[in-house]
């Protein structure tokens, strides 16, 4: 919990809806009374994975056969 309140600002403010507005102080009653009550099973799953390099690469050779403002999508 410790760990979790050091990562708020003091003056936080959480917006529950039919609760009154609480802040940082009140957050850990709350937290622990949800996670009593309640239980939370994450999971996933990677889909994509990319890799970014910061080498720099020479861009492909292009040949134009036209004047470039006749056809400038060429």
């Amino acid at each position: 919990m410790a760990r979790l309140l050091s990562l708020m600002t003091d003056d936080v403010v959480f917006l529950n809806p039919g609760q009154a507005p609480f802040g940082r102080d009140e957050f850990p009653i709350g937290f622990t009374a949800a996670h009593q009550q309640s239980l939370i099973h994450c999971v996933s799953e990677v889909e994509e994975v990319m890799q970014a390099t910061a080498e720099a690469t020479k861009p492909k050779p292009r040949t134009r056969s036209r004047s470039r403002l006749a056809d400038p999508l060429r």
